[in-house]
């Protein structure tokens, strides 16, 4: 048995520390268990363990556990690896961005509804590989979190805006912890029973405004919780022309729609590839 286990135990972060007297000295202890996200260093749980104690944390994909001694010495350290967790629904989505990003770090890159830029199937593959994209956040409350975390990050720039396909005012609607439910569509929040704790007016992007102010975009991935259907379809097709792949969710969209978006991908000779809840059109 290991003096120290760390890792990942039924979904949860684990840590466990066994019978140490022998060979960590009382002046360290007690241990300190903390979690992290995979992106920056905002230590999101932590607890004291001394020998024989054990803890766990409710969650564990996009994170990081370390223990440290308590005067700050790395014991320990676990990195959440999506090769390590192949039964997850999303693995291959994982593994499909893992080597997208390897193989496009020259790219530019847009995504639409980035959250905090802490968790979803891009951040490691963007963030290991350097890959420069703009990352677009409606929520002024999670923006600041996305600005907090990549602030530093040269690769990335940042926008806090609502995209819409007319520009006009919307009603947006936010969750109370669960930033990510914040839409403009209620429908959305219906389908998925949440209630918004709280909305406001507020003034929106024109998406064929805001591609045209951006240099140069290869590769799209759209997440704006019940509204990406809207804003592909608004896009002049043309647009498409020069993309080398694009994303979305195709969750609770219609059969009917779906077509409509395989229609304009497949005819500029994409190929469509599914992934659970999210369908990519992919480019040679």
């Amino acid at each position: 048995m290991s003096y120290i286990e760390l890792g990942e135990n039924d979904k949860k972060l684990f840590c466990k520390v066994n019978n140490i007297e022998n060979i960590i000295p009382n002046i360290q202890l007690p241990l300190k268990f903390k979690v992290y996200s995979y992106i920056g260093e905002n230590v999101i749980y932590e607890c004291d363990l001394n020998s024989n104690m054990w803890a766990s944390f409710q969650s564990y994909r996009n994170l990081k556990a370390r223990l440290y001694t308590n005067t700050g010495v790395l014991l320990k350290e676990y990195i959440y690896r999506y090769e390590n967790d192949n039964h997850h629904p999303d693995y291959n989505l994982d593994e499909f961005w893992d080597y997208y990003s390897k193989l496009n770090q020259d790219s530019v890159g847009l995504i639409l509804g980035s959250g905090d830029g802490v968790w979803g199937e891009w951040v490691r593959g963007i963030n290991e590989n350097k890959v420069k994209c703009h990352l677009v956040e409606a929520s002024k409350k999670t923006f600041e979190r996305l600005n907090n975390n990549y602030k530093n990050f040269f690769y990335a720039k940042l926008h806090n805006l609502i995209i819409s396909n007319d520009g006009a005012d919307v009603t947006f609607y936010e969750v109370e912890n669960n930033d990510g439910f914040n839409t403009t569509n209620i429908d959305f929040l219906i389908q998925n029973n949440l209630k918004s704790t709280k909305s406001e007016i507020r003034k929106t992007k024109n998406i064929n405004e805001f591609l045209s102010e951006l240099s140069h975009i290869d590769w799209m991935r759209i997440d704006i919780e019940g509204s990406d259907f809207d804003i592909i379809t608004s896009i002049d097709v043309d647009y498409f022309k020069n993309l080398k792949m694009l994303q979305y969710e195709h969750l609770h969209l219609e059969t009917e729609k779906i077509k409509i978006v395989d229609d304009i991908f497949i005819t500029l000779g994409f190929k469509k590839i599914v992934f659970n809840i999210d369908t990519i059109y992919l480019k040679d």
